[in-house]
């Protein structure tokens, strides 16, 4: 009769099996801290690729049409935003239960400042989740915004609200 443990077939086999445990859990950590920093910084983009073609477009409005301009709407500017972000995030919508982006959109006058014009600010919200785990159990809230002068003339006003 053989002595418990002379066998080291059965012994690499189970060492085997424990070490890839651990393997397996780094490379998915790994994994998801990738994801992580691809989702951050697709949200990042999205929001100043956003902002920036809302300023602009109403910069060029105000230019073409003097004094008052019609600002962008939040419509639009989720359009801008899911033009960046589409590949890797799904498309926005304006709720944040259905596990998609929600962008918000504020204008403020500007009335004070020498250039004149108005304040857009652009956020983000996104709830991510590691790959493997429902959003409802674990969910990372992340937020990121953008703002941009939309410059005009001195005393220049705009009617965005």
């Amino acid at each position: 009769m053989k002595r418990f443990g002379a066998e080291r077939r059965a012994a690499t086999s189970v060492e085997f099996a424990l070490t890839s445990l651990v393997f397996f859990f780094l490379l998915l950590i790994i994994v998801n801290l990738g994801d992580l920093g691809l989702v951050l910084n697709d949200l990042k983009q999205g929001v100043q690729g956003a902002v920036r073609m809302a300023a602009v477009q109403t910069g060029a409005e105000m230019a073409a049409t003097g004094n008052t301009a019609s600002c962008v709407s939040n419509a639009d500017i989720t359009g801008y935003f899911n033009a960046i972000v589409t590949p890797v995030l799904p498309a926005a919508s304006g709720s944040a239960n259905d596990g998609t982006p929600v962008v918000q959109s504020a204008w403020q006058n500007n009335q004070g400042n020498q250039t004149g014009g108005a304040d857009i600010t652009v956020t983000a919200r996104y709830s991510w989740s590691p790959i493997g785990v429902p959003n409802t159990i674990l969910g990372l809230p992340l937020s990121i915004s953008a703002s941009q002068m939309v410059i005009g003339t001195s005393g220049e006003t705009t009617s965005c609200n």
